[in-house]
């Protein structure tokens, strides 16, 4: 039962890491009203509402702990950051990396020199997945940059 209930979340929480749309249903260049409403039927609260910046908190998805959105100056999404507990399930991490692989279609790629999970999305985006202090893991969504990881192609 708690495997099929993890298995669940992450494939309500991982709507589509392809392309353009990630985590929570949120895309890249998607308008601010838009994107906040996305995310109030999802049961989201904003702690702080600036104007390049977002931060959520109050979700019930497993180990969320917090979300942040950044605005570019047409008010449209440019990228954003998820932490979570990574201690949420004895295998969180390697459930959420399974599910990231599946959903972007590929197996993400090791980054040693940063100790990142990356994932190359389409018009120079990507996905990042690393460990911050304190046993939490963060998910980035933002540009990628081509000339860092050339010699990985």
């Amino acid at each position: 039962m708690k495997h099929i209930f993890v298995i669940v979340v992450f494939s309500l929480v991982c709507l589509g890491l392809s392309a353009q749309t990630g985590w929570f249903n949120i895309s890249f260049d998607q308008d601010r009203g838009e994107t906040l409403a996305i995310l109030a039927e999802q049961g989201f609260k904003i702690e702080e509402d600036k104007q390049e910046r977002v931060s959520f908190t109050g979700s019930t998805y497993k180990g969320f702990l917090s979300l942040e959105l950044w605005f570019n100056a047409e008010d449209r999404v440019s990228s954003w950051s998820i932490i979570y507990d990574a201690k949420a399930s004895e295998d969180f991490v390697d459930d959420l990396l399974d599910e990231m692989d599946e959903m972007s279609g590929f197996q993400a790629i090791w980054d040693e020199n940063n100790d990142t999970w990356v994932w190359e999305l389409e018009n120079h985006k990507g996905a990042y997945l690393y460990e911050l202090p304190g046993d939490k893991i963060r998910i980035e969504y933002g540009e990628f940059d081509d000339s860092v990881y050339d010699e990985w192609y």
